[in-house]
Formats: structure tokens, C-alpha cells, sequence
């Protein structure tokens, strides 16, 4: 999974929100309105806080993603997903077994790079 598709799902998850609960207040329209209106009080705040946690859960993944390219770990993309869907643990496993070292500045693009590395992930350039 990209970074795109992963920034890309966020505007899905609340289309999809958006189009359930005005199914709901259509289906109000013709029922009765005191069942109703209870039984969507209760939906809401279930599905804010789903997309909240969601939303929380693409924190990590975008400092994975980060993470993973400045360290040049060539399988980003395996361990964005795996933090996806395994929140915590796949965190904890990507921390244990990414390359370890001290993150530096490359000299000639300014991204960041590991400082044992002679050659920077970014502009393939060697320092």
C-alpha cells in the first residue's frame, strides 16, 4: 500500500459515513420518527469514533512509511501495511527489526538518510 492509496481512503471512509447517515434520515422520514431518531443517537458516536481510530491508526503508518525511506529499507510498503492492520504489534515488529543507526542529513538533497549508508535513499548519491 502507498502513501497515496492510504491518503486516499480517508475522504472514502467519510463518503461512506456521510451516505449511511443520510440513509438513516431518510428511512425517518417514513417510520416512525421517536424510534428512530434514538436509534441514530446511538449510531453516531459509534461511527465518529471508528473513523477517529482510523484516522489514528494513519499516524503510524505515515512515520513508518518516513521512517522506512529514510532508512532505506527497501519493503516500505510491506511494513506500512502491516502497521495498518496489525496496528501495535506491526509498530513494535518494524521498530525491532528496522536498520538501526543515527539519522543524518544528506549533503546533497537534505532528506534524511542513515549516517552508515554511502549512498542517500533519496538522490542515490554517494556522501
Amino acid at each position: 500500500m502507498t502513501l497515496k492509496r492510504a491518503r486516499a481512503a480517508g475522504p472514502a471512509v467519510i463518503l461512506v459515513a456521510l451516505s449511511t447517515l443520510a440513509n438513516l434520515h431518510a428511512q425517518s422520514q417514513t417510520n416512525d420518527h421517536a424510534s428512530n431518531a434514538f436509534a441514530c443517537t446511538g449510531c453516531g458516536p459509534f461511527l465518529m469514533i471508528s473513523i477517529l481510530l482510523f484516522f489514528l491508526n494513519l499516524i503510524p503508518v505515515v512515520w513508518v512509511a518516513n521512517d522506512a525511506k529514510a532508512r532505506g529499507v527497501d519493503e516500505a510498503d510491506f511494513w506500512m501495511a502491516l502497521v495498518l492492520f496489525f496496528s501495535v504489534i506491526g509498530l513494535v515488529t518494524y521498530l525491532f527489526s528496522r536498520p538501526k543507526g543515527h539519522i543524518v542529513e544528506c549533503p546533497h538533497c537534505g532528506n534524511s538518510k542513515l549516517q552508515v549508508t554511502a549512498t542517500c535513499p533519496h538522490c542515490r548519491r554517494e556522501s
